[in-house]
């Protein structure tokens, strides 16, 4: 049995900011919205943002900017809880740990964790210390498979 793709927490975002959106928002403002992301270059932050949303059927790009698919007008309200269906969309949450002990030095990884999510429910969760070696790989075909 194989899972759907889950869906990118930053889609979702983007979608709830288009729902509020009058017109389309071009990539780079959407960028900085949502990921605090600073670019001048639509070209490649339209490229990311494709990236980061997953190949989203919701969010399409055209005419200047971002838009929820199936509504030019962006007028398109929320599901409420009993619109929902059962068969919800999986989502991915993970969980990172670490520091960056000097400004010159990067970030340095500890521990990792990811649950995945249908609805409320948990249905998968993994974790771990960063090592080397075996069990580090272990984590890292773990973390891989809740995607």
């Amino acid at each position: 049995m194989t899972l759907p793709r889950p869906t990118s927490l930053v889609a979702e975002r983007a979608v709830r900011l288009l729902r509020e959106a009058i017109s389309p928002i071009d990539s780079c403002t959407l960028a900085a919205k949502l990921l605090a992301l600073k670019s001048a270059d639509e070209t490649a932050t339209t490229e990311l943002l494709r990236n980061t949303f997953g190949e989203d059927p919701r969010l399409l790009y055209g005419e200047g900017g971002w838009r929820l698919s199936g509504s030019p007008s962006n007028e398109t309200a929320a599901p409420t809880p009993e619109e929902e269906s059962d068969d919800q969309v999986d989502r991915v949450l993970v969980f990172v740990d670490g520091e960056r002990r000097d400004p010159t030095q990067p970030y340095r990884l500890r521990n990792t964790a990811a649950l995945r999510l249908r609805g409320d429910e948990v249905i998968g969760a993994c974790g771990g210390d960063t090592v080397e070696g075996a069990y580090g790989n272990r984590l890292r075909q773990a973390m891989l498979t809740m995607r």
